[in-house]
């Protein structure tokens, strides 16, 4: 089982950016955007009139 981290294990963080929770919600975020900006024309009928 893994082994749960507790304050003295745990590394010191300085800013709310270091956490690794905010880390992995940053590059889903990041990558919803990315998902987000492409184009979706494939089945659009009006751009073809």
């Amino acid at each position: 089982m893994e082994r749960v981290k507790t304050m003295e294990t745990a590394k010191p963080f300085q800013t709310f950016e270091d956490l690794e929770t905010y880390q992995a919600a940053r590059a889903f975020r990041k990558s919803m955007y990315a998902v987000a900006r492409k184009p979706f024309n494939l089945f659009n009928p009006f751009n073809s009139l």
